[in-house]
């Protein structure tokens, strides 16, 4: 089932319990995206990334994004949640120690680099064998304060 489309004028009755306590006045701004990359090319990917980001520094947005991406993760967040399956539980908790929100260019930084390979030892080392190929990489970015 689709999420719902909520507007300015979605009323709170018109929505799901979950989803209207996310939307209810005086809560965080926070965006869920449930694996939105999934089916993309690497362009189209890369270029909803950026909009993700310009998006959430601009609005101030918490986003909370699943990805099965490791380098997705990396670039886009400043906190890495890895759950497992089965049953279901946090993994690894990990902090991004690059300034947030990135541009483009970061992709290609040894620090990029360096921070990937921190988090791909962090999955080896936490996810057993049979957890592997149901890992689940939830990355939050924390809104912008100016």
């Amino acid at each position: 089932m689709p999420a719902p489309l909520i507007t300015r004028r979605t009323t709170l009755k018109s929505l799901a319990g979950g989803t209207a306590l996310l939307a209810a006045p005086g809560r965080p701004r926070t965006l869920l995206m449930d694996e939105p990359c999934a089916a993309l090319d690497e362009i189209t990917r890369m270029k909803l990334n950026n909009d993700v980001i310009r998006l959430a520094a601009e609005n101030r947005l918490t986003v909370i994004f699943v990805t099965h991406s490791l380098f997705e993760s990396v670039y886009m967040s400043n906190r890495i949640i890895v759950q497992a399956a089965r049953p279901g539980r946090v993994a690894a908790d990990l902090a991004v120690s690059a300034p947030w929100p990135r541009d483009e260019s970061f992709r290609t930084t040894a620090g990029c680099a360096e921070e990937c390979r921190r988090v791909s030892v962090a999955l080896k080392t936490t996810l057993s064998e049979s957890d592997i190929d149901h890992q689940i990489i939830t990355l939050c970015l924390k809104p912008v304060h100016h």
